[in-house]
């Protein structure tokens, strides 16, 4: 196990690396980070609308990782994570209606 300075730099890194374009440094730093983003997820929102949160905070974070501070980049996620929420009560009938959809069933 990493500890949390070590892991800490090696974020840093791969968010340096990501920002120059590699994308495997940005796979790298979502194998990393996502399992613990999803499982908040679940906690706010359930588990049928966490993965398509989930999908969606990366991409925001694709999108931003030039504006990102290398040594932020958890503090970067846990806050798009609150805008995403605040995105999910906007939307989450239309969420609901989606798993809705996908399981044949009544998602409310």
């Amino acid at each position: 196990m990493i500890d949390g300075r070590k892991q800490h730099r090696q974020l840093a890194i791969l968010v340096h690396r990501a920002q120059e374009g590699d994308r495997t440094a940005f796979e790298e730093l979502y194998a990393i980070t996502a399992q613990a983003q999803y499982f908040t997820m679940i906690g706010k929102v359930g588990v049928d609308a966490a993965a398509d949160l989930l999908q969606e905070l990366y991409l925001v974070v694709w999108r931003n990782i030039g504006s990102i501070h290398p040594d932020a980049l958890i503090s970067y996620l846990n806050t798009s994570l609150a805008h995403q929420q605040a995105l999910a009560n906007l939307s989450l009938d239309d969420l609901r209606r989606k798993v809705s959809q996908r399981t044949g069933g009544d998602a409310s």
